[in-house]
């Protein structure tokens, strides 16, 4: 059992590096073009451009695998996101850096599409349980150490980009020595969008908007808060304090769940991350020494609500279609995030910094008073299968879900 831990260990260890350095590229680019003067709107592709590229790398990075293999495809999307983020610090135009971004977020989908197959392979039934909330759990503490760090020192600041292409290039030494043998890349059917649509419309609903409200306000977040006068160190607090929020609340929201009918724990992290997102819109609010706690508040609902939908979305499947269902979610989500940062972007040119927070929460309240609207109208499903944390990534991850039995 050591060894098969410690293998697993291993691509996870390189998956969790690789996120932290993908997590400093992120807020540390926004940052950058808003300092340069750059419109918001113009900002906003620079995210979006990564969603593409990462929806992109979810549908190409299989076919890639299946070609040259694991390790091949996991170093050749490393290598790529370190030559990446050296050509972007050497071309300071955002024009230059929207086209690296989708590169690195096609790349990003590569590397997890061949980690989380290849953790799924490795992985005895009785050790998924286990795995799966190790995995959940580093990936979420990258996403809180990047802004954190970022915050913490102004040479980490200032060098993020160059300090991001060295954590590309050392995630790919835990992967290059694994003893763990490459799984073989099996097709998998497709749940359609229109059956997941008619079968558990509020999952689908809350993929989506929570893809339009949590990109924009994580991904602009950082160019929000240097518009309303806040320092470089308090933006990337904020980022930390929500990043915070979700992974202390992810578990306790999702055992909630487990307790009742999870559209009333759907529609109350919703209405919940929406206020505290609204409030967050006044600049006022934003510079005060409650901003840290709105965030944290944010954070802990809007950051664990896709999970939950995912878990009632599977709710109304047999155990043979999760790959398939969580697929459709997640590019679902996906598509949200794509065009999230890029109307939000718009909206703060025309009506100023506060309206990013007014959509992302104006997505959350939609999508939470829809989903009243069904558990009005609706009874609730019977389960077979409890919560289980997942990470946003690739479909692959899904293989190791004791929910497939």
């Amino acid at each position: 059992m050591l060894p098969i831990m410690l293998s697993v260990a291993a691509i996870i260890l390189s998956t969790v590096v690789l996120q932290l350095g993908n997590g400093m590229v992120g807020p540390t680019v926004v940052m950058r073009a808003s300092i340069a003067g750059d419109t918001l709107a113009g900002i906003g592709l620079i995210p979006a451009a990564y969603g593409v590229g990462f929806v992109i790398g979810c549908f190409w990075g299989r076919r890639l695998i299946e070609q040259v293999g694991h390790i091949r495809g996991f170093v050749v999307a490393g290598a790529l996101l370190a030559a990446l983020a050296i050509i972007m610090q050497l071309s300071p135009h955002t024009t230059a850096w929207v086209l690296i971004r989708a590169a690195m977020g096609c790349s990003i989908a590569v590397i997890s599409t061949c980690a989380d197959s290849w953790v799924g392979h490795g992985t005895p039934w009785a050790l998924r349980g286990r795995v799966l909330g190790l995995y959940a759990t580093a990936t979420k503490l990258a996403h809180v150490a990047a802004p954190a760090l970022l915050a913490l020192s102004p040479f980490i600041s200032e060098q993020a980009i160059l300090l991001s292409a060295l954590l590309f290039a050392l995630s790919l030494l835990p992967v290059a020595l694994t003893k763990m043998p490459a799984p073989e890349m099996k097709p998998t059917a497709g749940v359609s969008f229109s059956v997941l649509l008619g079968a558990a419309p509020s999952a689908i609903v809350v993929a989506f908007a929570v893809g339009l409200g949590n990109g924009a306000i994580l991904n602009l977040l950082p160019a929000h808060g240097l518009s309303v006068g806040l320092q470089q160190a308090e933006v990337l607090t904020l980022l930390a304090a929500a990043h915070v929020g979700g992974l202390v609340w992810q578990w306790p929201v999702g055992l909630l769940s487990d307790l009742c009918d999870r559209r009333i724990v759907l529609a109350g992290g919703l209405i919940a991350a929406a206020s505290a997102a609204v409030a967050m819109s006044f600049p006022a609010v934003a510079r005060s020494d409650g901003a840290l706690l709105l965030a944290f508040a944010w954070g802990g609902m809007g950051l664990s609500i896709f999970s939950v939908a995912l878990a009632h979305a599977i709710d109304h499947f047999d155990r043979g279609n999760l790959l398939a269902v969580c697929a459709t979610m997640l590019i679902t989500w996906s598509l949200g995030s794509v065009l999230g940062p890029a109307l939000a972007g718009l909206l703060m040119d025309f009506f100023g910094p506060g309206a990013m927070f007014q959509f992302g929460g104006a997505c959350q309240c939609a999508a939470g008073l829809f989903v009243i609207y069904r558990l009005l109208n609706t009874a609730r499903r019977k389960r077979a299968a409890a919560f289980v944390n997942v990470p946003v990534s690739s479909v692959e991850i899904h293989m190791i879900d004791p929910r497939r039995g």
